[in-house]
């Protein structure tokens, strides 16, 4: 378990919404660190944190942090517990197609389900399925114009394999917009 301050937790989700989880974009701390509140002491120290939780990875000597791979699935914990509606947390409309911001959120939520799937304990036929749903997400994505109604479904499809391996499929149910 993670345990980071509370600075951290904002430099961290400030460079998740920043890259939108995208662990090749690179962005500067002190930058990343302004935007959430912070000063360059403050920036460097939470950043420090977070580098040696492996959270985040540096890539230049002037600053320069991408987040890693386990900093999406924490951010991604992070806004799960602490953002609302009413905060803001984006829903799947009912446009046919995805905007920048949904693309965006879609992708957060397909990157982490990336990384903890090995976790969930699934069966084989279990485990095919949400690859196959994941995959038909990806192609949605790369698609110049992404179907709401595809990627729609293969979330509802997605938390029926959540349900039955014991996890909480939040982050999708709020995109859905769905208790």
């Amino acid at each position: 378990m993670v345990d980071l301050s509370e600075d951290s937790k904002r430099l961290l989700t400030e460079l998740f919404t920043r890259t939108g989880g995208d662990n090749a974009a690179t962005e500067s701390m002190y930058d990343v660190g302004e935007a959430a509140g912070l000063d360059r002491e403050r920036s460097a120290t939470a950043a420090e944190e977070l580098i040696g939780w492996e959270l985040v990875e540096v890539r230049t000597l002037s600053g320069g942090i991408a987040i890693a791979e386990n900093g999406i699935s924490e951010a991604n914990r992070i806004e799960g517990c602490g953002r609302s509606a009413e905060s803001g947390a984006f829903r799947l409309g009912d446009d046919p197609v995805l905007d920048d911001g949904g693309k965006a959120a879609v992708d957060r939520i397909v990157s982490r389900l990336k990384v903890e799937a090995e976790t969930f304990g699934l069966g084989f036929d279990r485990l095919a399925e949400m690859i196959a749903d994941l995959k038909t997400i990806d192609a949605q994505l790369t698609s110049p114009r992404p179907k709401t109604a595809v990627v729609k479904e293969c979330f509802r499809s997605l938390l029926a394999v959540l349900d039955g391996a014991g996890q909480s499929g939040a982050d999708i149910r709020q995109i859905l917009g769905e208790p």
